[in-house]
């Protein structure tokens, strides 16, 4: 007992410091989407990412080819540096690499999305998504033309890939309509890394308003209106927030022709040809207003994509669920009326009052059992749909709610002989139209249950097995353990099989596996020999179960399993409770210590941490390599001169070492920062200004008058240079000049180069003092503007 204490005590220490390994985290794909059928090259966006990260897609029938190593750090530019948002302290971006990768789609493949995924020796990271599409053509932002303020859209129907990478950034894009009728424009809310709510404006060329919506729920865009043949229409796209950042990427959809979001019944039986009522705008009429059309649909075996042609253009493709339960198409539940139901039964209906609920009633026996599933079946829905039972008397006895997402499930048993009522609610109140389809299925138990697995499995290279829990906790997950969950259906308290397949050569897991009766989830103990190489590969979890009519039920899941090695460095603060007075425009030599660990005694680089625990408002600092031995050293961080004084800048490194694997292959080792740099930030030591900011050429040639204010622990010389502004080519040429501790103002003369026409009515440029204290580099610059 007191050695597996022992051995509980170490697996816990390794634990914490194995969390404190930095595993790679995916951003972002751009484009983010493909045609089936196609080539594309694509940059991927990540963080932490290291030279030997291994990629992983979920589809075999998709080929990824990684064409470069993951680049610099990308930090966003000064829009992110200056006023009130520029805090933003509680949800700053990453900070991302990128590399170059080509995406390979055979033609068959069905439209949808795939997952990729990222390992390395830290761990693995959670899946993100590239889209394919099958039916409109691919074009990137990039593609169309540009003339300053919009971009020329090719004819429609397309695909446009773009991306807000900028503060402040207003996307616009200009069509001419073909044809009179519909356009439906869609921007479908999918995982493709970008955290944009889009603001969408359609105005026509006399500026008429067409489009004003603001995706504030999150839940997509989904649009239909009316164009005029020969007239230009201007899309305006932005955040909601007018954020900007390189992971806002987006996906447009534009098709002439009208747009279907719900159908009744919202299922088809297979083998058949059933006639269903679509739902939509324009589908009928051809204008843009929610409407009705019905059409025969044959079915065969599987669930289908089916394309819908109108008289006033095409639809797209529907997605068409085949079922053997048929439903019963309901539209006279309302708040008023109570519609009778005789159990079993499958319907659809629609919540046409947003404040009502559709009721319905039906006669039950003492000691039946029934299962009750409520499903949404609108496309884009924002329903928040629950549904309840309840007795004569008005007490519930059942009720169900997903907890803010489509639907409910659950069990009832009938209490006694009497009638019941059933109510249907929407209790986000985005109901109250034809196109709140819902389906409710009331029917006999069908006992089960289903597996939720974890998306990524680490586990320690040569640690011992960790003890599982007596108890799982739902929804944790740990290194060294697979993390299982289960839903019991509609009673089902039976034992559960698991079976651990594709795993690797010295990796393990214990024998016999199972979910012991009524229990709601399992830790799978797993682990790694020393001798194994931290490679990831899929592995398939496999879950077995006898129901009461010894039929089987079987569920298996895919996850990849990422070997990790033990980490070799944990970096901190030297100072780690006290904020450190720096100044603005200086370098902050920030001390660190290093624990140095297994042994290891090489060389440790420091990098900037790619998730800032505060925004850094252009605080920057370069690689810095402690040598080998050493347990102490400095990281070097430029403070700009315009970082807030009224609160604490906080940053936060990376330590990163290689070590080879049991190979021979060269390993990276990333640890995070544990607790903070922090820095209390006081007025600048140096200050540059000009009298004014802008001025005028005389000739070839203009002087500008320069003041310096020193503080008095600033000592030594100033030098005193010009610079272009961004990445405005250097048309401008000045000598610098050298002011000694004494002096405080000179005169900079600035020349025009010998193009005369290279030089623009007003050129902005920017004018640099550079001085020392304590070894590093003091900077201020004043902003010039020079027109003719």
């Amino acid at each position: 007992m007191q050695r597996f204490a022992i051995l509980a005590l170490a697996a816990g220490l390794l634990a914490g410091r194995a969390a404190a390994q930095q595993r790679p985290t995916l951003g972002y794909v751009y484009p983010p989407g493909g045609q089936a059928g196609s080539s594309v090259e694509v940059q991927l966006g990540g963080y932490d990412l290291t030279p030997d990260v291994e990629f992983f897609v979920d589809d075999d029938r998709v080929q990824l080819e990684i064409l470069s190593q993951p680049g610099p750090l990308i930090y966003p530019g000064a829009p992110y540096w200056f006023g009130p948002r520029a805090l933003n302290s509680y949800k700053p971006f990453p900070i991302p690499r990128e590399l170059t990768a080509r995406i390979t789609i055979p033609p068959d493949m069905p439209a949808g999305v795939i997952h990729w995924q990222v390992a390395n020796a830290n761990g693995a990271s959670e899946p993100a998504e590239f889209v394919i599409s099958r039916d409109l053509p691919e074009v990137s932002e990039e593609a169309c033309a540009f003339d300053g303020d919009s971009r020329q859209l090719p004819s429609l129907p397309l695909t446009l890939n773009g991306r807000l990478e900028k503060k402040e950034e207003v996307d616009r894009y200009v069509f001419v309509a073909e044809h009179s009728g519909l356009i439906t424009c869609e921007l479908p809310r999918q995982k493709i890394g970008s955290p944009m709510n889009a603001a969408i404006q359609i105005v026509d060329d006399t500026g008429r308003k067409i489009v004003d919506h603001v995706d504030t729920a999150g839940t997509g865009t989904y649009l239909t209106f009316q164009v005029d043949k020969n007239t230009q229409y201007t899309i305006t796209l932005n955040e909601l927030d007018f954020r900007g950042n390189r992971a806002m990427v987006y996906r447009m959809l534009l098709r002439r022709g009208p747009r279907v979001v719900a159908m009744m019944p919202s299922s088809v039986p297979p083998n058949s040809e059933t006639e269903v009522t679509l739902i939509g705008y324009g589908i009928a009429s051809g204008e843009p207003k929610l409407e009705t059309l019905n059409e025969n649909i044959k079915s065969g075996e599987q669930s289908f994509d089916y394309l819908l042609q109108t008289k006033h253009g095409s639809a797209g493709t529907i997605p068409i669920e085949v079922s053997q339960l048929a439903e019963t198409v309901v539209t006279a539940a309302s708040t008023a009326e109570v519609t009778p139901l005789t159990l079993p039964v499958c319907l659809c209906g629609v919540l046409d009052n947003s404040q009502g609920y559709d009721v319905y009633n039906f006669a039950g026996s003492k000691g039946d059992v029934w299962s009750i599933d409520l499903a949404s079946r609108t496309r884009g829905s924002e329903l928040d749909l629950a549904f309840s039972v309840v007795t004569q008397d008005g007490k519930v006895i059942a009720k169900g709610d997903a907890g803010g997402s489509a639907g409910g499930r659950a069990v009832l048993k009938i209490p006694d002989d009497s009638q019941y009522r059933l109510l249907v609610t929407d209790q986000a109140s985005a109901s109250g139209s034809i196109d709140a389809v819902y389906r409710l299925c009331i029917g006999p138990p069908q006992p089960g249950f289903r597996m939720t697995a974890p998306i990524r499995v680490e586990t320690i290279i040569g640690a011992d097995p960790i003890a599982a829990p007596k108890r799982r906790r739902a929804g944790k997950q740990q290194t060294g353990a697979i993390g299982i969950d289960v839903e019991r259906i509609d009673g089902f308290a039976g034992e559960i099989k698991l079976e651990v397949q594709s795993l690797p050569p010295g990796v393990h897991v214990p024998d016999e596996i199972k979910i012991d009766e009524k229990q709601l989830g399992v830790d799978i103990p797993i682990s790694c020999d020393a001798n194994v190489t931290p490679d990831a590969c899929m592995i398939v979890v496999k879950a077995t179960a006898t129901a009461a009519d010894d039929s089987v039920i079987s569920q298996q899941a895919r996850m990849l399993l990422a070997p990790m090695l033990k980490p070799r460095t944990i970096v901190r603060p030297k100072y780690p409770d006290a904020a450190r007075t720096v100044n603005r425009g200086t370098t902050y030599p920030a001390p660190v210590v290093i624990e140095r660990l297994e042994q290891y005694e090489g060389p440790v680089e420091l990098q900037m941490a790619a998730v800032p625990d505060r925004v850094r408002q252009g605080i920057l600092g370069h690689p810095q390599v402690i040598p080998a031995g050493q347990d102490e050293g400095v990281f070097p961080l430029i403070i700009p001169e315009w970082v807030q004084t009224d609160r604490t800048s906080r940053i936060i490194l990376n330590s990163v070492v290689t070590v080879p694997d049991a190979s021979g292959r060269t390993r990276y080792l990333v640890n995070r920062m544990q607790q903070r740099i922090t820095m209390n930030v006081e007025g600048a030591l140096l200050k540059i200004s000009t009298p004014q900011e802008y001025y005028r050429w005389n000739g070839d040639s203009v002087t500008v008058p320069i003041d310096l204010f020193r503080s008095g622990e600033l000592q030594g010389p100033v030098t005193v240079s010009l610079h272009a502004a961004g990445d405005d080519p250097p048309s401008l040429t000045a000598s610098s000049i050298t002011l000694a501790a004494d002096k405080q103002s000179a005169e900079l003369t600035v020349t025009r180069s010998p193009d005369h026409q290279a030089i623009s009515d007003e050129q902005k440029c920017i004018i640099r003092a550079t001085g020392e204290h304590g070894g590093y580099e003091v900077l201020s610059e004043s902003a010039i503007v020079l027109s003719r």
